[in-house]
Formats: structure tokens, C-alpha cells, sequence
């Protein structure tokens, strides 16, 4: 990962990585001038990397295993029984300066202690390219997830529409749908609505060609006149009757009229008469 110098998102940089690969002896070259030129401009990433240095220090001598005592009496023991060549023999091979120093003054636990912390380091790596590998699996993981769910939301969102878009060409292809007609009153005198109702499955939909809004503490109600009397089908908001509304019920006997209001938000148990803005009558 090589960043451009002009554009360096510290804390971006920071975790992604490359700092503990370059402690480690995986980072190229490119990677490592890389970083050494971001640490004089960045204190933040000189603090990081002389902090990464500590604690892989620090983790390899807490985690050191002291050898067993015989084991360094065994590597003592097969130093001293290796062969050595005569003087005169070596002398012609090689110039060769001994050093005056007993073999048993040779420490050898720190070039056992040396090699743990390589075997740590090792393991360090592999912990940390390991995990940088698992954060990205989960962020893929979380990913595929939200598309999931996007996608389940869509298709749900989808099946709705479907049915209700089937619900409402029940109403419309059904043989005693009728197409009734309500024209403007005094009050909205170019308004035009479509009521479209099956006498048979005792539904409508209702459909407004032209309506005007009405106030925004007031909403539409829908009335049959049935039997000399008017009863309320429903209230509807100015976004319901410009479009298709959903079929609602319509279930009552001789049905000879149908209206509508404009009534306060929640409706009346009785029609507003001089809030009517359109009517139409039911043919026999």
C-alpha cells in the first residue's frame, strides 16, 4: 500500500497496517523510504512506529521461555567435543588469531534468547497479517450483509406493490365495477373524481382528476348516500385521491349517490353540506 504525500489520512495510515510490516521485514523498499520519510513530517506516525517497536520488544521478552538447565549443558558439551583441526594443518588454509577465553565463559542463552524473539517476530507477522486479513473478510462480510438486507427490503417493498396493485385491477376488471362520475360543486367547481365500484365484492377505488388541495388542519371524507342517508366511506388525504387510492369497503344497500367533503383532520360523523366539493350519482 503506497500512499501519495500530499493526501496522507494519518490515522488511516496508521491502521492499515504498514507500520508493523515494516517493523517486521515484510514492507518493501518503496514502503519502507515510505514511512520513514512520513515520520518526519507526521509526529503522530513516528510516536505509532516507536510504540509498535516497544510493545513487539517488550512481547518478546515477556513471552521468553527459559531453557531447562541440561539443555545448556548439552550444548556446552557438544562444543567441546568438536574436532579441531591441528595448527600446523590450519595455518596453511587460513590465518587463524585464537581468542583467550575459556569455553565455558561462552554464554550461549543469548543466542537462544536471539532466536525466540526471531520465532516471535515470525509469529508476530503471521498474527498481523492474519488479522488485517480478517478485519477485511468481516468488512466484506458486513457488506454482503447490508446488501442483503437492502435487497430484502426492495423485494418486500416490491411484493406490497404487487399485491396491492393486483387488489386494485380486482376492483377495475370486475363485471359490476361501475365508473361513477362526481362533478365540481360551488365550492371546487372544476374538480372531477372517479369512483370505480364493484357491487358484487362490495369494493372501490377512487381516483381524482382534478381536486384542490384542501387546507392543512383538513382532510377529504367520502360519503354514500344510501337509503336518504349519508355514510362515511373513509378519509383521505390530497396524495391518496391524486393517485389510485387502495380499495376500501363499500358495503352498504341501495347505494344511489356518492360525495365528498371537506372536513376537519380526522373527519365528522356527519357531512360539513356546504364543504361539499363534488357528488355523482349511482346509475340504476
Amino acid at each position: 500500500m503506497v500512499y501519495t504525500f500530499s493526501a496522507v489520512d494519518v490515522k488511516e495510515y496508521i491502521s492499515s497496517g504498514i507500520l508493523e510490516s515494516v517493523v517486521l521485514g515484510f514492507a518493501s523498499d518503496q514502503e519502507r523510504q515510505e514511512v520513514s520519510c512520513l515520520m518526519h513530517i507526521y509526529p503522530e506516525i513516528r510516536t505509532e512506529m516507536m510504540a509498535i517497536e516497544t510493545a513487539f520488544e517488550k512481547m518478546a521478552f515477556d513471552t521468553a521461555i527459559q531453557p531447562a538447565e541440561k539443555l545448556r549443558a548439552q550444548i556446552l558439551e557438544a562444543v567441546s567435543k568438536e574436532p579441531q583441526l591441528p595448527a600446523d594443518k590450519a595455518a596453511g588454509e587460513a590465518k587463524i588469531v585464537r581468542m583467550q577465553a575459556d569455553v565455558s565463559d561462552v554464554n550461549p542463552w543469548k543466542w537462544i534468547a536471539a532466536a525466540a524473539v526471531v520465532l516471535f517476530i515470525g509469529a508476530g507477522s503471521l498474527w498481523v497479517t492474519s488479522n488485517n486479513r480478517s478485519n477485511a473478510l468481516s468488512d466484506q462480510l458486513a457488506a454482503m450483509k447490508q446488501t442483503q438486507q437492502q435487497d430484502a427490503e426492495v423485494l418486500t417493498a416490491m411484493k406490497v406493490e404487487q399485491e396491492r396493485t393486483q387488489a386494485i385491477q380486482a376492483v377495475l376488471t370486475e363485471k359490476s365495477t361501475q365508473n361513477i362520475k362526481m362533478a365540481g360543486m360551488s365550492m371546487d367547481p372544476t374538480a372531477s373524481v372517479k369512483i370505480m365500484w364493484s357491487s358484487n365484492e362490495n369494493k372501490a377505488v377512487m381516483l381524482a382528476e382534478t381536486i384542490t388541495a384542501p387546507p392543512k388542519d383538513m382532510q377529504y371524507q367520502l360519503w354514500a348516500i344510501a337509503n336518504g342517508k349519508m355514510v362515511s366511506l373513509g378519509i383521505f388525504d390530497y396524495d391518496e385521491v391524486t393517485g389510485l387510492t387502495d380499495p376500501f369497503e363499500v358495503s352498504m344497500d341501495d347505494i344511489s349517490a356518492f360525495a365528498i367533503t371537506i372536513e376537519k383532520r380526522g373527519g365528522s360523523p356527519v357531512p360539513t353540506m356546504e364543504n361539499m366539493i363534488v357528488m355523482g350519482e349511482v346509475s340504476s
